[in-house]
């Protein structure tokens, strides 16, 4: 009976936004919506909900129940999960597309390289970000642990759920986003600068070295 109230509420407290076009359902029965105020985040959500049914049931519990616990108001959210299709946020860099940060709570996507992407890459994406919640969820350190590593873990679980960690990297390459560098051409000297900067940065540079 507990969950059906919270639920209700929580259905209740989103309804006048899907009414006006700013949040669109994700997963109404566990409260997740998504929050897109220029009103174009239909595609978005129906690629989230494609993108969910195929992560394995217990990815998808070991979310939920991080979403759902109070470890929530340690990272100072007031909803979770807080999902939102926009053109920034604080410390977004030119190369993100996706950003889970505040303990897995809240997940930012960039409207206008979503825009862009095929519907598979988005689920890459998609899938990627929940991987980090993921990470989040069984306590790593996702603050002070190399990003390069983070990165490279969350590359394995969504392998692992079936999902393609490379599309992201292919497209960026193939639609002119992401600038190629041709390591053979390059001095030692700038390899390693390359390598340095690529080791701080993790996902999202667009360096193949």
């Amino acid at each position: 009976m507990l969950a059906e109230q919270r639920n209700e509420m929580i259905a209740n407290c989103f309804r006048p936004g899907v009414k006006n076009g700013h949040y669109y359902p994700l997963m109404p029965r566990h409260g997740a919506y998504l929050l897109d105020f220029k009103g174009k985040g239909e595609r978005f959500a129906r690629l989230f909900r494609e993108t969910w049914t195929r992560i394995p049931l217990y990815a998808r519990r070991c979310i939920l129940k991080h979403w759902k616990s109070d470890d929530v108001h340690r990272f100072a959210v007031y909803y979770s999960p807080s999902i939102e299709l926009s053109d920034t946020w604080d410390g977004k860099k030119p190369g993100d597309a996706g950003y889970a940060h505040r303990g897995g709570h809240s997940l930012r996507f960039a409207r206008r390289r979503i825009e862009k992407m095929p519907d598979a890459v988005v689920c890459d994406l998609i899938a990627h970000e929940l991987a980090h919640v993921c990470q989040w969820a069984i306590g790593e350190d996702m603050t002070s642990s190399d990003a390069f590593d983070i990165e490279t873990i969350a590359d394995e679980i969504m392998e692992s759920w079936g999902f393609d960690a490379e599309s992201i990297d292919r497209w960026a390459v193939e639609a002119g986003v992401t600038k190629f560098v041709d390591v053979d051409k390059l001095t030692e000297s700038q390899k390693k600068r390359l390598r340095a900067r690529a080791k701080r940065a993790g996902r999202g540079i667009g360096l193949y070295l």
